[in-house]
Order: C-alpha cells, then structure tokens, then sequence
C-alpha cells in the first residue's frame, strides 16, 4: 500500500541480529571499576581498607590503563598499604582537596574479559 510504513519492533530486532553481517561492536567504554570499602562506617583514627576492581568487559586488550582515585580531606592514605594482584606501578601526588590522589599504572595491557584488584587503607581524619 503506498505511503504505507513498516516498523520493526524490539522483538523482530533481535531475531534478526545473529544474520548481520558486520563484526560485532565493542562497548565504548569497556573497562569497568567497581570501588567498596571494608567498613560502612568509620568514627575519626579508624582505617578504612578500600578496594577497587577493574574489568576488561570489551573483546580487545587495552593498554595503558591508569586507575585513580583521589581521596577527600576526611581520609589520609596509610603509607605502603597500597596493593594489586597485577604488575602495576604506583604513584601519589597532592590533590586540592588537602589530600592525595592515588595513581595505579597497569605494566602491561589487560586481556579482553580479565580485571584486577588494587586495594588500599586510609585514616579518617
């Protein structure tokens, strides 16, 4: 019928996905970071262990990655607490907060579908 539209529904979409032709795209942004801490709450002098895992969640390497994470004027990085179960080089520097930032440079790219776990303490202040 002229003048007529066809529309393709969510359902028909996905049925027809596995025939495209074209590789499959990888997420923009796939290295995921997900941050917690061992203690809910903290009253002043307590040490707070905080860990961060990373994930590769795309199907290529990706070099270079640097994970930070700069620490508010209430926390004060315990010296030598930092970890990673991977080669990593670790770093500090003042942040404007009154704080630091710390800095965690992956030696070495991160497979598609791998992660890793850094960890750190910090004093409430």
């Amino acid at each position: 019928m002229e003048g007529s539209k066809t529309f393709i529904t969510a359902q028909e979409t996905t049925a027809v996905s596995g025939a495209c032709k074209s590789e499959p795209c990888e997420p923009e942004m796939p290295l995921k970071i997900i941050k917690w801490p061992d203690l809910c709450t903290a009253q002043i002098g307590e040490v707070v262990t905080f860990h961060l895992k990373y994930i590769n969640s795309g199907g290529k390497a990706i070099n270079e990655i640097v994970v930070a994470d700069s620490l508010s004027p209430r926390l004060e990085y315990v010296p030598g607490s930092a970890k990673s179960d991977r080669d990593t080089t670790f770093t500090t520097q003042p942040n404007e907060a009154g704080s630091v930032i710390l800095r965690w440079q992956l030696n070495g790219p991160l497979p598609p579908r791998q992660f890793g776990v850094i960890s750190f303490q910090a004093r409430v202040r």
